[in-house]
């Protein structure tokens, strides 16, 4: 096909013809054809080209010489103003934006609408489409083994097809080619398979969706079937999600239906008649496409049978029923001679009695019931136990207080047997009896510290077996530490741990002392209460606590009387005053603080803490006075400290003498102390004009370290 080149780009052979052939006999010019008027008809120009989608507008002339003229053909998204006229225009177009990734073209036409004036010519726009896109919402879509469909929503500007790769996949694209519908056939195989669907615009790929789809499951109700020898059939079920088929290993067996679809489906299982002695066993297959999913296996047994296997008896005569399953003659052709069988003989299905004689001895005994088919080397065999005598008690051990008692057990037996206690402390009633029974031991109370112990020995056949008793003695422990109590007084306890009687005193019974308990048994714990002790003296007493048989126990007791310290011995201040360091008492009582001068005053910082402040002394001369600390509540005497105070005269100073090594001031075997105020005896300001000496002095304190 030839191609032309247009004004704003290329139009193919067949829009050429198009063109040519909507043509009048001028596309421009005059026209006298027809009329004795000059006509004419032209635009400036007729083919547009954009090379994008956005929209837009454009202008062109309509030239008109006597005619009047239209616009028409042209397509929905072209508008143009004016569209008709009778003389020379400017028309206005506008295109509208293409949302389509498709380009497009419209033709469209200026006639002549002058009656006796015949003119048409071809104008075109072409328009790119926008940028390609292609989205769906699924890019995985996943299928069980069953024939379905899914559907994937696409969203595209362009016209899209479609290319599957596998054949078990088919991609179906909705008219307005918004949606994707897919479908799968079953999957017979017993693998998962995928295949890919993409989406296209010639040969460009613009999605990929990737199908998967689950292998078949596919199950039976039995995986074993039984039959008996003769012919007979039975029904399973086959739950499948694909079509299958049914094979058979052995001629012997049918299976109908041979094959089903998916769902479940009741298929009959049918063997013929086995003839022979020996079980025989085949197979029904199943399978999905072309492989094997499944096996049920077959048995059917050939001439048979069979009884129960074990039998068990109590030592006592007995009878139990055996089963027979059988489809021949069958008889008892061997038993132990304890045991008796009825009937000895039969045919087909059905039961025999076995019943034993009473085993009189301890030990347990066993043989076996042969049972055999006449002419025929088929037989089975049932094993019998019959257990001997037994005595059992419910318990081998009985363990009592040192009180003694009674307690029992349960003695169980299918037999005669007798008993012998050990010691004579205890006993056991009865002491002999056939079968079960009942047993009361009864213990006597057992004074001695040490523990005992015993037996109770039953005797049966030849067999013996063991009841031990066991007896706690008596014992006395106790937390028997002295302790102190507090000049407050309190309470303490004191733990007994014992099983026997006790009693407890107090020594000389004061009164500031009680006990919560004074006599008891078993263990116990004494509540030891001391009222407050408001004297200085300490004082003391003894607890005696006393078990029925043992030594008596002794516990001093100690409380404290009340005391009182004070951190410092003494305070001196300088002639300008000022505030003491503080000061701590120490004590286990209420106090209280006096100062009988007015240039002191105490502080109390806290409780027990308090600082002393003294005013300036502006005379020459030391002043004393002292802080008195008396101990309140005393219920007799009288305690108090005194901390004497010295304050010097103004501008005195205090000299220590007969210290110099001795920075704590303990140096009392120097048996001297003084503290001197020197050369201010007239000298009232202390500027040392005079040479007179003053001195105050602290007496000898020999060894009294606190100078009191």
């Amino acid at each position: 096909m030839k191609i032309f080149r247009k004004r704003y780009g290329w139009l193919l052979a067949s829009e050429v013809l198009v063109l040519l052939a909507g043509c009048g006999e001028k596309s421009g010019g005059l026209d006298y054809s027809g009329s004795t008027t000059a006509r004419s008809l032209k635009v400036s120009l007729s083919n547009f080209n954009y090379s994008d989608a956005s929209a837009r507008t454009d202008y062109f002339t309509v030239e008109s010489v006597n005619a009047s003229w239209a616009l028409t053909d042209y397509a929905d998204w072209i508008s143009l103003a004016p569209s008709s006229g009778s003389k020379t225009e400017q028309v206005t177009m506008n295109v509208k934006a293409n949302s389509t990734a498709d380009p497009r073209t419209s033709i469209f036409y200026l006639k002549s609408t002058t009656e006796d004036y015949n003119f048409q010519t071809t104008l075109s726009v072409t328009q790119a489409g926008v940028e390609p896109f292609l989205t769906v919402d699924k890019e995985e879509v996943t299928f069980g083994a069953s024939a379905s469909s899914q559907t994937v929503k696409v969203s595209s500007n362009f016209t899209w097809s479609v290319l599957v790769d596998k054949d078990w996949v088919t991609a179906t694209k909705s008219e307005n080619g918004e949606t994707l519908n897919i479908t799968v056939s079953e999957n017979p195989e017993n693998v998962y398979r995928s295949a890919t669907i993409s989406l296209k615009q010639e040969n460009k790929t613009f999605a990929v969706i990737t199908v998967g789809q689950f292998p078949a499951e596919i199950n039976v109700s039995n995986g074993t079937v039984t039959f008996g020898n003769e012919a007979s059939q039975t029904t399973i079920t086959v739950t499948s999600e694909t079509s299958w088929t049914a094979a058979v290993s052995d001629s012997w067996i049918q299976v109908n239906p041979s094959e089903g679809g998916a769902g479940v489906t009741t298929v009959t299982i049918e063997v013929a008649q086995n003839g022979t002695v020996d079980q025989r066993t085949g197979f029904v297959s199943i399978r999905t496409g072309n492989q094997e999913r499944l096996q049920i296996e077959i048995i059917q047994k050939g001439n048979y049978l069979d009884a129960e296997s074990e039998l068990k008896f109590y030592s006592r005569e007995e009878s139990k029923t055996v089963n027979i399953s059988s489809n021949l003659n069958w008889e008892v052709t061997s038993m132990p001679e304890w045991l008796s069988v009825t009937p000895l003989s039969g045919r087909g299905n059905g039961e025999i009695t076995v019943t034993v004689s009473e085993n009189v001895s301890t030990n347990q005994r066993s043989g076996a019931i042969v049972i055999t088919s006449p002419g025929l080397t088929i037989s089975t065999s049932i094993n019998v136990t019959q257990l001997g005598k037994t005595l059992t008690p419910s318990t081998t051990y009985l363990e009592f207080g040192d009180k003694g008692g009674e307690q029992q057990f349960e003695i169980i037996s299918d037999g005669a047997w007798s008993s012998s206690a050990s010691a004579s402390w205890f006993s056991a009633t009865p002491l002999s009896g056939a079968g079960d029974a009942l047993i009361t031991v009864s213990v006597e109370e057992n004074n001695a510290e040490s523990e005992r112990s015993g037996t109770i020995k039953y005797t049966f056949g030849e067999k013996e077996t063991d009841v031990y008793i066991y007896q706690k003695g008596k014992y006395f422990n106790i937390e028997a530490q002295d302790f102190t109590f507090p000049s407050a007084g309190g309470t303490h306890s004191i733990e007994l741990g014992t099983n026997e009687r006790w009693t407890a005193t107090v020594e000389g019974n004061p009164s500031w002392l009680t006990l919560s308990a004074t006599s008891g048994e078993g263990e116990a714990i004494i509540e030891a209460v001391a009222t407050p002790n408001n004297t200085l003296e300490d004082r003391k007493a003894v607890i005696i606590i006393t078990p029925q048989s043992s030594q008596a126990v002794r516990i001093s007791v100690l409380q404290k009387g009340k005391y009182m310290t004070v951190s410092t011995q003494s305070l001196s201040f300088y002639s300008k005053g000022g505030e003491s360091q503080p000061i701590t008492i120490d004590t286990d009582g209420e106090f209280s603080i006096s100062n009988s001068v007015n240039w002191l005053t105490i502080n109390m910082l806290s409780d027990n803490i308090f600082t002393v402040y003294a005013q300036p002394n502006n005379q020459p001369e030391i002043r004393n006075s002292e802080i008195i600390i008396r101990l309140e509540g005393l219920s007799q005497g009288r305690f108090e400290i005194s901390i004497p105070v010295s304050q010097v005269g103004e501008g005195g100073s205090f000299v220590l003498e007969g210290y110099p090594s001795d920075s704590d001031w303990d140096n009392f075997t120097a048996g001297g102390l003084s503290i001197s105020i020197n050369g201010f005896s007239a000298d009232q300001d202390w500027n040392v004009k005079s040479g007179n000496t003053f001195s105050v002095k602290i007496e000898p304190y020999s060894n009294e370290e606190n100078w009191n």
